[in-house]
């Protein structure tokens, strides 16, 4: 689930006049083309140049807070953005574990303060307590998105930071054993970071009631659909790089 959209409009204003990450730019791997066939994507945002998205040629740091996590929550998140990253070409670089809260993420605009802190926060993984869950959020189990700044051509919209928020309450199954375990649900939100928005397919892991009449899914579909490949596909290495 993402977070309200007006959330995200305030966020991304708040960005206006900051720099880029420090470049530490690569040769992104292209994944394979998606399985041609029926599939269903949308993305979460566009500009003139394209949808929303991170640059490929530079790796995403993670963060995980476990403070709140069930146990084998970091082998799930490791298996999840594998996935993520298989999809999209793009390399993550695991940048362990932290203190840092959802609310100091969004609290801070995805910045850091001192001179000693990056200029913007690593993605962030968190389990949030679920009374605080629901002061963040009118959703349940989770909401993500990614955080764009204003560049200018071909930087406009680039993402630079994201959050994942997991309710603590939910006590989700662990694992990837069907479509409402924790596993799968991290990778749903993760596609929002990378730039999905929900689609009304039920053969899609970015499915959701919100946008669906369909009949519920496959509760056993553990794998991205054909739309979900598509767009992660055109989200990642396969769209170039993001800036010059």
């Amino acid at each position: 689930m993402t977070v309200a959209a007006t959330l995200a409009v305030v966020l991304l204003g708040a960005q206006a006049a900051l720099a880029p990450l420090p470049s530490d730019r690569t040769t992104p791997h292209e994944p394979p083309v998606a399985e041609r066939g029926r599939g269903q994507f949308a993305f979460l945002g566009r500009s003139a140049d394209g949808p929303y998205r991170w640059d490929p040629c530079e790796p995403i740091t993670y963060q995980v807070n476990l403070t709140h996590a069930p146990p084998g929550a970091l082998d799930d998140v490791r298996e999840a953005i594998r996935r993520v990253s298989e999809a999209t070409g793009i390399r993550f670089v695991d940048g362990g574990t932290t203190t840092r809260t959802a609310d100091m993420q969004l609290g801070r605009a995805f910045r850091g303060r001192t001179s000693d802190e990056p200029r913007y926060y690593p993605l962030l993984i968190d389990w949030v307590p679920h009374e605080r869950f629901v002061y963040l959020a009118d959703t349940r189990r989770a909401f993500a998105f990614g955080m764009p700044y204003r560049g200018q051509g071909s930087e406009a919209r680039v993402y630079v930071s994201g959050l994942v928020a997991i309710d603590a309450g939910e006590d989700l199954e662990p694992g990837f054993g069907n479509r409402f375990s924790q596993g799968v649900v991290l990778m749903h939100e993760l596609g929002h970071v990378m730039g999905l928005d929900h689609v009304a397919s039920p053969f899609e892991i970015m499915w959701s009631p919100d946008v669906s009449d369909s009949p519920l899914p496959d509760p056993f579909q553990t794998r991205w659909g054909p739309g979900d490949l598509q767009g992660l596909r055109l989200l990642g290495a396969a769209a170039g790089c993001a800036s010059p």
